[in-house]
């Protein structure tokens, strides 16, 4: 216990409590008065506090004895029931006996109720009280009917001890969140989320008990019978765990069973298998079985809805009701409404007794309209309040707005519904469920969407989305968990198997079809139940439908007949790159994004429809930034002699002009706040400084420099730009003189991203040595290092004063506070390198970009994800042959290895992978193949069985290359976690792994002891492969040297770069003995001949060319694809040349001709989709859906 602590007990001992004569006489003296002055109600808390004068708190610290307090308080509340307080009748309380007290506790509430209206329950919370503070139990729960208030009570408790805690979480499980999800999120909060989550739930469970050791926390969950099986599901089952939340069970157990001094309290519906198996009267594991409302306790409910009631009506209506303050509310609405308030009359009726909370609901259900039922059921849909608006725009017929209004004040009556207003943090406020009214709803629903698809009569299933396609996408999960699943669960058992119930959903759209049903929803219902099935919907027809709110990014829609279909609502895959760059309107209603191929594109952020294309160059897009009027759009792209900063007209999308200062690539923009200045940094190491005053026209170049320029950024007075880059220094410069005030040094490695804080005081910086790091840019020294990322960072930005924001190779962005340096939340964002990060201008969304060709824009207060575009090229990143030549394989974006019998023209998908394969490499002994994913895994393959035979885990990151030893018994790889390693086949096992570079490939030597690596850097290298002691550095390259080719017999070395450029070396001596100029654009692969003499290398300018080694001469070069073509290999008799592209295909060329051999066009998501006279699609849509295969014809 700190001196401050005990300081505070001491000064909270001066005060008296009622020693146990005085609480006994106090006790008696107010049921002597409720016994004369309420007939024998009981006082509430806040009765007594208005009968004695004093607050509800202070009265029940007074009758509670645990805190100390002046005897002057205890005087007057004995003397307002004419009692004269003795000596005998107080005390006071020894230091150890009291509970510390924390001054400072971390609050959590999440989506918790407000409490300020509470009725009764001071028994209940007395007990729970106890409990929690004098007796430190560790696990509690609160049990009861749905209705009866245990949400309540929990928030209310959690209020009433948070001082006697470090930390109070309060968390909802009405949405089932995996118990992954709320591990990390705890971790996060407690342990300012600078510790990675284990993988398994063993060990998060573990590390989440180490933060409840160390501080005294607080955890509330609420609504944990979403998460148990309930006894209706199968004989013995009732609080075990449902399937898939298993981990909720273990970490139940486990928090009663070690010890540790913080408490975990939940609510349920049903007492959890671990809580039954641990509780007792002195054990540290307690459940509290929630009963009814007291007759006074009702009675006070029923004031506020203005219901008078004798002692007792207000006894037999809670005997009829059984005290559930729900049922209660639901019951007053009805006796205000249809007896005129009489309780008598409702009485008089004769209502049988509720056998529970549904058969009440029921009976409510039952008396609704189908409109309100209507309203009713899309409320449950959108789980969140709706702004009136949203519902009207949900409706299949419109309503007018009286009618609307109408019919939600109907329900608003019944206490079915209820307007919330706006919280903060939050986007609004709206109609909303009450929890037990919600479950019930969504009960309702899936039985309903079950019966009409076996009975092929859709009626709900026609007015209703059971998943909203472009909602939030925390939204659109939990609507998957709650409503899709269990209506899959059910069909699957009414009609015996998931096959039966396919061709059930495949019959309903039949039957849609020849009904011609016009408007709604049932077929884009039908169509989100298939897909999840996982069901192939390959050349369905649907032809004509209204596929309304159909969710299809990621279903393969291959000769899907769409046409004359109303594709209203529906999501599909759009069509972009990797995302390099983000930027903000100012106005915060775009979002545009620059990708690897050239491409600008304008996105709303609202609803995530894209509005706009521009083409800027046929390289990569490395910068963005909106003039501060957001009229201009100013890009950077290119390479080379082509790199320009070009001003796109944002309305029109008409390119105003274009200037080619730099040399080389332009990897980033920057425009101070007034617009003033604009900033660009070049590959060729030169700022330039472009004025408004000269309209951008004419610039001047900072001297001083010599490497790649990566992060550029202004002060927010414009005063000031930092500059940072290769050379791993910042630097200050004066704008209006162009001089260099202060160089800052501590980055070991390159630096991506610089960035202000809103005040200008810091100034963040993101490395490849994956640090962040805070300056002080008016005193040049590094005020704080914040590590935690296990990959090289990428991106950084202020949030506020207070936070910073990251993203890095590990596939996550980190919160950072400034103050601390730790950080505060972990978001695990992507399947790949978070490339980008861009903020809004209110502050309240973070977007996001990454190599998996997404981009998600999250909510800063809470790091919810609201909305993913999806992008989807599939291309090909590699291809080569097998060593006898039969085969070819391929590897591609979005998971896919292609495996490609050349002699049977037969083509397999090997699945298993969950992101793009960078590399493909056969076996020397012709019996495996290998393929490396963005998801962080190597897979060993069949070629005879065409299975998977191993896997191989370890990479934290993308993994960009791979290579066997000659002799098959080692496999080396790389990838973006600046990591080699070196893999023993036969076991799996991982012998050696270093390097603290980016590597995008890797090849060894036919001596098998040597390794090339090609870097995201100005040069390649070779390691000793046992020891990974660098032997050779082969530098020059003006660009990344990412590309790397042992000739055959092991003499010479091949290096391909960003420059255009592939050099030959001797790799032994380190001698150059070409170079090169191969490409108006990025080499992306080079490869030698099996005889040595030739080398094959591709480039992003659409080319192929084959060199002469020994003179460097080019012998051939030409269009091999109609975009970047990515990969090239030998065949094993070098005579045939495979080229793999953009275009999503494999092609075979004549080595000494040209002459294209054969093409294979690998099958894109939509192949064949039709499409014709389809509504509902704008033309920048249809455009992007022809882009993935789609037709009209």
């Amino acid at each position: 216990m700190s001196q401050h602590q005990v300081d505070l007990l001491r000064k909270r001992r001066r005060g008296v409590v009622l020693s146990e004569r005085g609480l006994q006489k106090l006790r008696r003296a107010i049921a002597a008065a409720e016994q004369e002055e309420l007939e024998g109600w009981r006082y509430t808390l806040e009765a007594l506090s208005a009968r004695i004068g004093l607050t509800a708190r202070t009265i029940a610290r007074v009758l509670a004895g645990r805190e100390g307090l002046d005897r002057s308080t205890l005087e007057h509340c004995f003397s307002r029931f004419g009692l004269q307080l003795e000596a005998a009748d107080y005390t006071s309380l020894p230091l150890e006996a009291l509970a510390v007290v924390r001054p400072h506790t971390h609050q959590y509430w999440g989506e918790a109720v407000d409490v300020s209206v509470f009725f009764g329950r001071e028994r209940e919370l007395a007990t729970l009280e106890s409990w929690l503070v004098e007796e430190r139990c560790r696990l509690v729960a609160i049990l009861g009917m749905g209705g009866m208030g245990k949400t309540s009570l929990s928030v209310k408790l959690a209020q009433q001890v948070q001082a006697y805690f470090e930390w109070v979480i309060w968390r909802s499980l009405a949405d089932a969140p995996p118990m992954s999800e709320l591990s990390a999120e705890w971790v996060a909060l407690m342990g300012g989320g600078g510790v990675e989550l284990p993988d398994t739930a063993g060990a998060q469970i573990s590390l989440l008990l180490r933060y409840l050791r160390a501080h005294r926390c607080l955890l509330v969950l609420d609504n944990c019978e979403t998460i148990l099986q309930g006894g209706g599901e199968a004989a013995g089952t009732a609080g075990l765990c449902r399937p898939g939340f298993e981990d909720y069970g273990e970490l139940l157990r486990r928090l009663g069973e070690v010890p540790h001094d913080s408490c975990l309290v939940l609510t349920s519906r049903e007492k959890p298998e671990a809580v039954a198996r641990q509780e007792g009267s002195r054990l540290p594991v307690r459940s509290l079985a929630l009963g009814g409302l007291s007759a006074p306790e009702a009675n006070a409910l029923l004031l506020v809805k203005d219901l008078q009631a004798t002692p007792s009506e207000c006894v037999r209506l809670v005997d009829l009701y059984l005290g559930n303050p729900l049922a209660l509310k639901i019951v007053a609405a009805t006796i205000r409404d249809t007896f005129a308030g009489s309780l008598t009359g409702f009485l008089a009726q004769g209502a049988s007794v509720m056998g529970g909370i549904r058969t009440l609901l029921d009976e409510q259900f039952t008396r609704t309209s189908p409109m309100e039922q209507q309203l009713l059921f899309w409320l449950a849909i959108h789980r969140e309040p709706v702004p009136i608006d949203r519902l009207r725009t949900a409706l299949v017929e419109p309503w007018a707005t009286e009618r609307l209004l109408g019919v939600l004040e109907s329900l608003s009556r019944r206490s079915l519904i209820e307007l919330r207003t706006e919280r903060p943090g939050a986007e609004g406020g709206g109609f909303a469920l009450q929890p037990v009214v919600l479950e019930y709803l969504v009960d309702r629903l899936v039985e309903a969407a079950c019966r009409e698809i076996c009975t092929l009569t859709p009626a709900v299933l026609h007015r209703h989305a059971l998943l909203q396609a472009q909602t939030k996408d925390y939204l659109r999960a939990t609507q998957e968990q709650l409503l899709l699943r269990p209506v899959l669960e059910a069909l699957i058992v009414a009609l015996g198997s998931p096959a039966a119930a396919e061709e059930q959903l495949r019959t309903l759209v039949a039957s849609l079809r020849r009904s011609s049903v016009g408007r709604g929803y049932a077929a884009g219902n039908a169509l989100n139940l298939l897909g999840h099935l996982d069901a192939d919907l390959s050349g369905m027809d649907l032809a004509g439908l209204a596929v309304w709110q159909a969710y299809l990014p990621e279903r393969r829609l291959c000769r899907v007949d769409f046409t004359g279909a109303d594709l209203n609502g529906s999501v599909f895959a759009r069509v972009f790159a990797l995302i390099v760059v983000l930027a903000f309107h100012p106005r915060g209603h775009l979002l545009a994004c620059g990708d690897s191929t050239g491409k600008i594109y304008l996105w709303q952020t609202d609803n995530g429809r894209q509005v706009a294309c521009f083409e800027a160059q046929p390289e990569a897009v490395w910068g963005l930034v909106f003039t501060p009027k957001g009229d201009t759009l100013v890009s950077a792209a290119g390479r080379g002699v082509d790199a320009a900063i070009q001003f796109w007209d944002v309305e029109s999308g008409r390119c105003l002009r274009s200037h080619k200062v730099h040399t080389g690539t332009i990897p980033t923009l920057a425009i101070s706040a007034d617009g003033e200045y604009l900033a660009s940094g070049g590959a060729d190491g030169q700022i330039h400084l472009w004025r408004r005053a000269d309209g951008y026209g004419n610039s001047c170049v900072l001297v001083g420099l010599s490497r790649t320029i990566y992060g550029l950024a202004f002060s927010p007075d414009g005063r000031w730009l930092v500059s940072a880059g290769a050379d791993c220094l910042l630097r200050v410069w004066d704008v209006e003189s162009s001089v260099c005030l202060r160089v800052l040094g501590g980055h070991t490695d390159w630096i991506k991203s610089v960035a202000f804080s809103p005040s200008g005081h810091l100034v963040a910086s993101a490395g490849i040595d994956r640090t962040v790091r805070l300056w002080d840019p008016a005193g040049g020294e590094c005020v704080a290092v914040l590590e935690g990322h296990t990959g090289p960072t990428l991106s950084v930005l202020f949030i506020d004063d207070t936070t910073v924001a990251s993203g890095s190779t590990d596939r996550s962005i980190r919160f950072w506070d400034v103050a601390t340096g730790r950080c505060t939340r972990l978001i695990a964002a992507h399947d790949n390198n978070v490339m980008a990060l861009a903020l809004s201008p209110c502050g309240t969304r973070l977007a996001s970009g990454s190599d998996d060709q997404a981009i998600r824009l999250w909510e800063v207060s809470t790091g919810r994800l609201l909305r993913t575009i999806c992008g989807r090229i599939n291309w090909l990143t590699s291809g080569t042959f097998s060593p006898d030549g039969r085969f070819v394989a391929a590897g591609g974006e979005y998971d896919l290895v292609l495996l490609w019998d050349r002699i049977a023209d037969r083509q397999w998908r090997l699945v298993g992978h969950t992101g793009a394969v960078g590399a493909v490499v056969f076996s020397p002994d012709r019996e495996h193949l290998a393929s490396a994913s963005a998801d962080g895994t190597i897979r060993l393959w069949s070629l005879t069985s065409h299975r998977q035979v191993a896997i191989f885990e370890g990479h934290t990151a993308a993994i960009r290359g791979l290579a066997f030893s000659p002799d098959g018994a080692l496999l080396v790889s790389c990838g973006y976690d600046s990591g080699v390693r070196v893999w023993q086949v036969s076991t799996g096992h991982l012998l050696r792994s270093g390097g603290e570079q980016l590597v995008d490939s890797v090849a060894v030597a036919s001596d098998g002891k040597r390794l090339a690596v090609g870097l995201i850097d100005d040069r390649a290298e070779i390691w000793d492969l046992e020891t990974f002691e660098k032997l050779q550095i082969f530098p020059g390259h003006r660009e990344w040297a990412w590309q790397v080719a042992f000739s055959p017999d092991g003499r010479i070395l091949a290096s391909g770069s960003h420059d255009g450029t592939v050099r030959l070396w001797d790799s032994a001596e380190g001698k150059l003995l070409h170079t090169l100029e191969a490409h108006r654009g990025w080499v992306w692969r080079v490869a030698f001949s099996p005889d040595g003499q030739f080398l094959a290398s591709a480039g992003t300018d659409a080319k192929a060319a084959v060199w002469e080694v020994a003179t460097g001469r080019r012998l051939r070069a030409w269009q091999a694809h109609n975009s970047w073509v990515i990969s090239v290999a030998f065949s094993p008799d070098g005579r045939i040349l495979l080229t793999a592209g953009i275009d999503v295909m494999l092609k075979l060329w004549d080595r000494e001709t040209g002459e294209c051999l054969k093409s294979v066009q690998v099958e894109r998501l939509y192949e064949g989709m039709n499409i014709a006279g389809a509504t509902g699609l704008t033309p920048t849509q249809v455009a992007t859906l022809k882009a993935l295969g789609a037709v009209e014809t």
